[in-house]
């Protein structure tokens, strides 16, 4: 809940996850630094077990739609 106010407006407006992946670490964390240079918002995951790595990121709204429009579905 590190943006209460944008997870409120999901939870009302939508409350759907969508669960997509990349190729590897270097294309995720491209991905996060894009979304943060274009204002989306989001937050970022890392696991401690394995050395702090960054694992998965989490965005709403319609520009992370449009940013992660050609990523395939999760598992596919």
């Amino acid at each position: 809940m590190e943006h209460p106010d944008a997870a409120k407006m999901w939870h009302k407006d939508s409350n759907y996850l969508i669960y997509l992946s990349v190729n590897n670490l270097n294309d995720l964390e491209k991905l996060w630094k894009m979304s943060q240079q274009l204002g989306i918002t989001g937050s970022f995951f890392e696991e401690p077990d394995i050395e702090d790595k960054l694992t998965a990121i989490a965005l709403l709204g319609p520009g992370a739609a449009i940013l992660c429009k050609g990523l395939p579905l999760m598992l596919k």
